[in-house]
Formats: C-alpha cells, structure tokens, sequence
C-alpha cells in the first residue's frame, strides 16, 4: 500500500442525524500488504451553539477520541462464498475526552467527561471506482467513563438557564461500563477494504498448489489404471472367444474325421 491507500475518513451518519458533526481518520502504521494495525483520531463538535432562547431539549458535545485498532478476516470455505467473505473486522481499544451537555427533560447536565474502553465492528464495500471507494462501517464502542457535571434547567420566565446543586455531582468514576459510541459510518478510501488486509501466504499457495496438482495426478492415474484394467479385461475375454471359437473348429475336424473313418470302414 503506498501514499493515500493507507488513508481513511469517517463521518458517523447517526450522530450527523443527532445534529452532532463528527469526522475521523485512520493510518495504516505499516505499508506492507500484511499490516493489521492502524491508528485512528475522531473529532466530535457540537459546542456553544447560539440560540435566541434556551431550548428544552439540548445534546452538545466536544470530544477527541484516540484508537488503535487491529483488523482481519474471518477464514473462507474453500469453493464456497459466504456472508463475511467481502468484510473485514477490527477490534480496537481507545480513549476519550471532551465536555458534553446534555438535557433531554426537565433537567440537564453538564460536564467533562474522560473515558477508555473497547470497540468492535466490521467494513464491507459499497461502490468502487478508478481511484476512489466509498465503504460502509458498522461497529459498537463501550468502556468506562468518568466525569463530574453542573445540573441546570429552564427559568420560569423561560429565558435563561439556572442552576441546580442538587442534582450536580463532583467527578467521579460511573460505576457501570457504558456504551460511548454506536457506529454506523460511511467511509471514504482510496482503496477498498475488499483489497484490504488481506493476508497473502506464498507458502500457502504454493502447498496448495502442489496438493492440487498431486490429487489431479493421482485421478489421471487411476483413471489409466481404470482403462488399463478394463482394456486387458476386454483382451482376455477376446483370448476366450477365440479359444473358444478353435476348440469348437477342432471338435468339428475330430467328429468329421470320425466319420470318415466309418464311412471308410
């Protein structure tokens, strides 16, 4: 792989449909056909948006998240296609940063947030050309979280947001794993995952052709085994027709014979 084939771009479609604008890039770290590992950065802003009013429901976010991952294939049947043979999978581990505020009701919260955990998913094609491909990811990110947040809500008169201590909590760490990002990208590549992380084994291949043309040579001989066989069998029972055929001619000359000699006598 060289230049622009070890590049990648993301843009989450589920989080643009949130009104949360997102982009990402990947490296591949090596630019050998059997590199796996890569490195990724997601950027994620949805921050100090302006309004008239304060509006009842809010879903900001500022975040950076770090990702290594570690790619492959599922193994193939031979001679057989499946549902996973065009896919590669990743899993991948990674950390994140950022400030969120979030207000689906009566109240909100708001707050930074750190975090670390793991994230799992897979990349399939979805249109090819001369020097650009579009694929499409889907995957699933969960780990820990920990942060500390302000809990607000709307003034009475409507137009301001107020405070309320309350509800605010200092940082600490969330007692459960949680799901942090939920993936469903389009992905733009210079190179298709189809032709990517694909493991190619010379050995392999050539063992396997040795194994092929071992197993044809084999066939090819017991079918002229086979041939030979049936061949000296239709011979044989030539032989015995023919043996036949000459004892039935002697005994014919013999009884001829005896006859003459009677009718001689």
């Amino acid at each position: 792989m060289q230049g622009w084939d070890r590049w990648s771009f993301r843009i989450n479609a589920l989080e643009l449909l949130c009104t949360v604008p997102n982009f990402s890039v990947e490296f591949d770290l090596s630019s050998s056909p059997y590199a796996r590992s890569t490195l990724a950065l997601g950027v994620k802003y949805n921050w100090q948006t302006w309004h008239s009013l304060p509006p009842k429901l809010v879903f900001n976010m500022l975040e950076v998240r770090p990702e290594y991952r570690w790619w492959f294939r599922l193994p193939k049947r031979e001679g057989k296609k499946n549902w996973f043979s065009d896919k590669a999978f990743f899993a991948g581990v990674y950390a994140q940063a950022g400030n969120f505020s979030i207000k689906p009701g009566t109240y909100g919260i708001q707050g930074p947030l750190y975090g670390a955990g793991a994230s799992f998913g897979l990349d399939f094609p979805l249109y090819s050309y001369k020097k650009f491909a579009l694929d499409f990811e889907l995957g699933i990110a969960a780990g820990l979280l920990v942060s500390g947040y302000n809990a607000f809500t709307i003034s009475r008169s409507g137009t301001e947001y107020v405070n309320v201590p309350e509800k605010s909590r200092k940082m600490h760490l969330v007692p459960y794993p949680a799901f942090t990002e939920i993936k469903a990208c389009f992905v733009f590549r210079t190179l298709s995952i189809k032709e990517k992380y694909t493991k190619v084994d010379q050995a392999k291949i050539i063992e396997k052709q040795e194994k092929a043309e071992a197993k044809a040579l084999e066939k090819e001989q017991k079918a002229a085994l086979k041939a030979q066989k049936k061949e000296e069998r239709a011979r044989e029972k030539e032989q015995k027709a023919r043996e036949k055929e000459q004892k039935a001619r002697e005994k014919e000359d013999q009884t001829k014979n005896e006859k003459q000699e009677q009718k001689d006598e």
